[in-house]
Formats: structure tokens, C-alpha cells, sequence
């Protein structure tokens, strides 16, 4: 008998959903991912902004979730470029950040511009947020 740890809010469109993980820390966007496969999403693991951003020129990603502090490039910036190539991000960016103290967090982040989820966050907020974002667009 297979189950999750998980509650399931997926409805068939969320089923499946592609996810890009980008974390300059490869245990946290491989545990990350790991989990939502096991929630049965399609993750990607990324772990340098740059190489992100060439994925997203060949691949398309219903949902991405990101770090905010990332050493090469921060979440503002990647938030940027993405949306530059791709205008339809926008509104698929989650940020996963645990500087929320920071003013210049708090600053973007506070703006309302773009989504975001608190560490430690739990799996679930995860997946009612992919779920979330899924679900809009494909009502869209």
C-alpha cells in the first residue's frame, strides 16, 4: 500500500506540474525536490541562478521556486531577468527565504510584487502554493 505524509489538494491540472528549485545549497533543492516528487510534482534541482536562467530558455516551468539569497545573484535579480524573457513568470516566482528580517527583504518582498514563503516552511504551504499558482492558470 502506497501513501504520502501528505494531505493531496492536487486536482488533475495540478498533477504532474513542472517545478523548477533553484537553491545555491544542493541539499535544500534536492531534499526539495525529492518532496515533491513524492507529492507528484515534476521538479528540477538548480543550484546557480545563471544556470536557471538558461534552463528557462529551453524548458518551460509551470511553477519556481527560489531562494531569495543566493551568492552570484540574488532573488531580485534572477526575478528580473526571468520575467525579462519570459513576461508569464511573474506570477510564478515563490521566493523561499528565511531573511525576512533583512530591510532590503523586507522591502521587496513586502511590495506585494512577488510571492513568497517563510523558512522553515513546512511541505504543505509548499504544495498549497504550487496548487495555488497551478490551479489560477489554468483558469486563466
Amino acid at each position: 500500500m502506497t501513501h504520502t505524509a501528505f494531505p493531496s489538494t492536487h486536482t488533475t491540472e495540478v498533477q504532474g506540474a513542472t517545478v523548477l528549485v533553484l537553491d545555491d545549497e544542493r541539499c535544500i533543492s534536492e531534499l526539495l525536490s525529492e518532496m515533491l516528487k513524492i507529492l507528484g510534482f515534476t521538479p528540477t534541482a538548480c543550484n546557480a541562478p545563471a544556470d536557471a536562467l538558461k534552463l528557462l530558455e529551453s524548458q518551460d516551468f509551470d511553477v519556481i521556486l527560489t531562494d531569495f539569497r543566493m551568492p552570484q545573484m540574488n532573488g531580485d535579480e534572477f526575478f528580473r531577468r526571468a520575467v525579462a524573457a519570459k513576461p508569464s513568470l511573474s506570477s510564478r516566482i515563490v521566493f523561499l527565504t528565511g531573511d525576512t528580517f533583512s530591510e532590503e527583504t523586507q522591502r521587496y518582498l513586502g511590495g506585494g510584487v512577488t510571492r513568497y514563503l517563510s523558512k522553515p516552511f513546512d511541505i504543505a504551504s509548499v504544495q498549497q502554493m504550487i496548487a495555488d499558482i497551478v490551479s489560477e492558470h489554468a483558469a486563466a
